[in-house]
């Protein structure tokens, strides 16, 4: 299988040709397949993605890049952090910054200042990583024929497909690792220093984008350059510095970076953000607030697995490529360039696999693909068409028969993948969705959102100055009340996402609901509850601090039949005499308003609860005391077993209402 020719001699100067008319008709094939991918880029991004992916690194993505535009590395914290922290950024000197370098946010940003959408930048990205492969393939086979095919492969792999619709960079440096790898290979054979320039330019492009990458990126050219002129090495000297040369201003530019946001140049954004969120074996987190994971080595080896069982998937004939790239390696195996690909493949698993980010991607990696091992696919994509272009020389009827079970071999996976993506995004959109009817001037707190925005809704991104027409919030509770009084000027809501019922296949509901703050130095809960089963017993009960007080409504119940109960919710120090009193404790709290139902009233709290529950707080002002409670009260369902309570969000409506108003 003689595909490609040996590397020229010193001095010799072939493949880059200088007859225009020739090099247009060469780049026609190349100039359609661009066109391809733009016009791929546009439709999944729109059609598949009409509400981002389930990858939140794209709304941080964006967010960084507004933030670009508008002038800053930092935004505004608005004196809240812990409210209006958005997830995968760190927070200092009083804002928030992104824990991504500035390579692909600045990329994004440029797109949105001069086509009006970053969007374009996807497009870009795409085109690159096509013209990438045809050029390094160009470089190593010295063949036209199978670098139109490598990049043809690249161009129709669902991870092209899928991943050119999102705004993640993992497509942008797979473009510029491979036209990386070409300039560095033509201008060591060529001697031209200003391919070299453009090389080390372009690895300085993929180290402020993915510093990491940058590493992996140059490890197999520098290897394979150093193997090759192992009898010539000073050969390599003037090839070197012309390469520094173009890689330092990039360099700089990511350190002084560092330094700015993190205080030490060789500190990253990404680890200031959390100091466990780095390589190495052990305890490592995303976000300080975040459960931490202890990476194991067995760990890493399940991440490593489960992204390589899947990277077939999202590869142009799937198994039957992965076959032909087999064959070209073994047929190709006395060629030096044959291990140079090698090499492009085998760096990531291995580069990656002290990585903790290696485990948690492999969970979705069945959705969008092996994310860290994206780079893989362009040397595959070479192999693939070496041996599919020397089948075609050879049969013609042969070739034409492998490439129907390419099709053949990838429909299955690519229809799956751009189903399952699209459905993900479609329920996003409901965020969305639900934000329209909210008006203009709110404060909108995201629940369950935990401790940071953008983690469950994509949509929850403020704008730099927090001065937008919503205003989100991460919901902290009876903490909310303390940004109710900073920003009397916003009428608060409650975005919920209620859980998808257990075996329903319903999609999952997102409610708006408007929050109103209620104050007394008494607050009476009136319940309204409608038993949902047919056990006999319900128990209402309401639980603050820690303490739990009952009361028994029926013990001969049946389903359907509905019940009216008052609590009333006094200050410390305040007498009253009736069973249904509780004392506020002093400070902030959280208290919930519920009933149960069983064979008895202590079976009744034991098996099923369905709950509201108020976030207020106490204060104590010269002769008097005064409770604040948010209502409407968020619904829940508990379970209790021996060893837990199992709550979960749900909507009450039907079976539980708790209305809260002051009592004189």
């Amino acid at each position: 299988m003689q595909t490609e020719t040996d590397p020229a001699p010193s001095g010799v100067r072939p493949g880059w040709r200088s007859d225009w008319r020739s090099g247009l008709r060469d780049a026609g094939p190349i100039f359609g397949l661009v066109a391809i991918a733009i016009a791929v880029s546009f439709i999944v991004r729109h059609e598949i993605y009409p509400a981002f992916s389930v990858n939140r690194d794209e709304p941080i993505y964006l967010w960084q890049a507004q933030a670009l535009r508008s002038g800053h590395f930092f935004t505004s914290d608005g004196g809240a952090p812990s409210f209006f922290q958005p997830w995968l950024t760190g927070h200092a000197d009083a804002g928030f910054f992104s824990q991504y370098t500035l390579g692909w946010p600045v990329l994004l940003a440029a797109a949105g200042i001069v086509f009006g959408s970053p969007g374009l930048a996807l497009a870009f990205a795409a085109a690159l990583a096509v013209v990438g492969v045809y050029l390094l393939a160009r470089e190593i086979t010295k063949d036209r024929t199978i670098a139109i095919v490598a990049a043809a492969v690249m161009t129709l792999s669902p991870i092209m497909v899928i991943q050119s619709g999102l705004f993640l960079a993992y497509i942008f440096t797979v473009g510029l690792g491979s036209l990386f790898g070409a300039a560095l290979l033509a201008g060591v054979r060529t001697r031209r220093p200003w391919l070299l320039v453009a090389a080390g330019l372009l690895l300085g492009s993929i180290f402020i984008t993915r510093p990491y990458d940058a590493i992996l990126w140059a490890l197999p050219f520098v290897g394979y350059l150093v193997m090759l002129h192992r009898r010539e090495w000073r050969r390599l000297v003037g090839p070197a510095a012309w390469g520094a040369l173009g890689f330092a201003p990039l360099l700089l530019v990511t350190l002084a970076y560092n330094r700015h946001i993190t205080g030490s140049f060789t500190s990253f954004p990404i680890t200031a953000a959390d100091p466990l969120d780095k390589f190495g074996f052990g305890i490592r987190r995303i976000m300080p607030k975040w459960t931490p994971v202890d990476f194991t080595i067995a760990r890493a080896f399940r991440g490593t697995a489960r992204n390589l069982f899947f990277l077939p998937q999202f590869l142009l004939g799937s198994f039957v490529a992965l076959a032909l790239a087999l064959g070209a390696t073994w047929f190709g195996r006395r060629r030096p360039t044959t291990w140079l690909l090698l090499a492009l493949i085998v760096v990531w698993p291995i580069g990656y696999f002290v990585f903790w980010g290696i485990y948690l991607s492999g969970a979705k990696a069945s959705l969008s693909g092996p994310l860290y091992y994206i780079p893989i696919y362009a040397p595959l994509a070479i192999l693939i068409a070496i041996a599919l272009t020397a089948i075609w020389r050879r049969r013609p009827a042969y070739g034409i028969a492998v490439v129907v079970a390419m099709v053949l071999a990838t429909a299955p996976f690519l229809v799956q993948k751009l189903d399952a993506n699209r459905e993900t995004s479609v329920a996003q959109a409901r965020w969305r969705a639900s934000a329209a009817t909210i008006p203009d001037h709110s404060l909108v707190f995201v629940e369950p959102s935990g401790p940071y925005l953008v983690q469950l809704n994509p949509f929850s991104v403020n704008p730099t100055d927090l001065d937008g027409r919503l205003l989100y919030a991460a919901d902290r509770g009876p903490d909310n009340l303390t940004l109710l009084e900073h920003r009397p000027g916003r009428v608060p809501f409650l975005q919920t996402k209620l859980p998808v019922p257990d075996g329903s296949g319903s999609p999952s509901t997102i409610t708006v609901t408007k929050l109103h703050v209620v104050h007394a130095s008494t607050i009476a809960f009136h319940v309204r509850i409608t038993n949902p089963t047919s056990e006999p017993a319900v128990v209402t009960y309401a639980q603050i601090a820690g303490t739990t007080v009952t009361r028994t409504l029926d013990t001969s119940s049946r389903r359907g039949a509905s019940y009216e109960a008052d609590w009333l919710l006094r200050g410390a120090g305040l007498q009253g005499d009736g069973s249904n009193e509780i004392t506020a404790p002093q400070g902030d709290f959280t208290i919930a308003i519920g009933f149960g139902t069983g064979s008895s009233g202590d079976d009744a709290l034991a098996k099923r609860r369905v709950e509201q529950q108020f976030g207020g707080r106490t204060t104590d002002a010269p002769g008097a005391t005064t409770i604040e409670v948010i209502t409407p009260g968020r619904g829940a369902a508990q379970r209790v077993t021996p060893r837990l309570v199992i709550s979960k969000r749900v909507d009450t409506h039907g079976q539980l209402t708790v209305v809260a108003t002051p009592r004189a």
